[in-house]
């Protein structure tokens, strides 16, 4: 018989580490989640859309295409303002970091073009917005049209002709004379009041570069021999022509807007010319 002040300690039953325990929570679950599956959200795309200097295009229901017309550059084409019709199939599905898009197959109907491209859906302020990034760095917005939507469009707009607006965003260009451009804001007529928010302006033309300029702008720096990849607004498509030696340099574009706002710039050197396609621009503060 044991002495009282001898007595062992009950054994106190073993309780399970707290990981042991979480891991067959854990593994009791895993049947019920992985017989889920998570849909990837679709862009409602479905409709049709237009955009101005760029055309039109219907998505319909199933994957097919309606009525498409739109301008050879939305194709990888020659710059043109002319449309082009189109006929094709579209699906669901995304690109990179460009989110949830359609992404369209095109075939010309005359044969000379084919391509695949997408349109970037992207929804802000209530305001849906297609955009075809092939049409420029930054993108061709289409605008629903049809019942219950607006017929999309820019606000009226007037070719203007003077130059300090385009030299205090513009500085690396030096001088400049004999302008022909265009400012403007995008967007859809809206009967109600206006919602705050960004608004893109676009201002597109062409000026007269002083040719000792062009000739030291073009000297430093990659060149390529280029078509102009946006779409030129029609109020001057019939005044610009076709530059017939048109050279292009990305460094040069960042050099001008430092990656602030989007912006393309074309030299004609034949004629020294620049043409400039940009959104958002801004005055440079001396």
């Amino acid at each position: 018989m044991d002495h009282p002040g001898h007595l062992r300690p009950k054994k106190r039953p073993r309780r399970r580490p707290a990981q042991l325990v979480l891991t067959l929570c854990l593994a009791a679950a895993l049947p019920a989640l992985s017989s889920c599956t998570v849909a990837e959200p679709e862009a409602p795309v479905v409709g049709s859309w237009r955009a101005e200097g760029a055309g039109s295009i219907e998505f319909l229901e199933g994957g097919g295409l309606g009525e498409v017309s739109l301008v050879p550059g939305a194709c990888r084409g020659e710059n043109s303002s002319t449309e082009v019709k189109f006929t094709g199939t579209w699906r669901h599905g995304a690109v990179e970091d460009a989110g949830y898009s359609a992404l369209v197959k095109l075939a010309s109907v005359d044969g000379t073009l084919a391509c695949e491209t997408y349109f970037q859906y992207v929804k802000h302020n209530g305001e849906e917005t297609l955009s075809l990034n092939d049409l420029g760095t930054a993108g061709t917005g289409f605008h629903r049209t049809g019942a219950g939507h607006p017929t999309a469009s820019l606000t009226p707009v007037t070719v203007r002709t003077d130059v300090e607006p385009l030299q205090s965003r513009f500085p690396e260009l030096g001088a400049l004379s004999q302008a022909r451009w265009i400012g403007r804001t995008l967007g859809t007529p809206d009967p109600r009041p206006a919602v705050p928010g960004p608004t893109d302006v676009t201002v597109d033309g062409y000026a007269k570069v002083d040719p000792a300029k062009l000739a030291e702008i073009t000297a430093n720096g990659t060149w390529k021999e280029e078509h102009i990849s946006c779409p030129v607004p029609a109020e001057l498509a019939a005044e610009l022509g076709t530059p017939r030696s048109c050279v292009h340099s990305e460094l040069f574009d960042r050099s001008i807007t430092w990656d602030h706002y989007t912006g393309s710039f074309y030299f004609d050197r034949e004629n020294s010319r620049v043409y400039f396609c940009t959104v958002n621009p801004k005055v440079r503060v001396p």
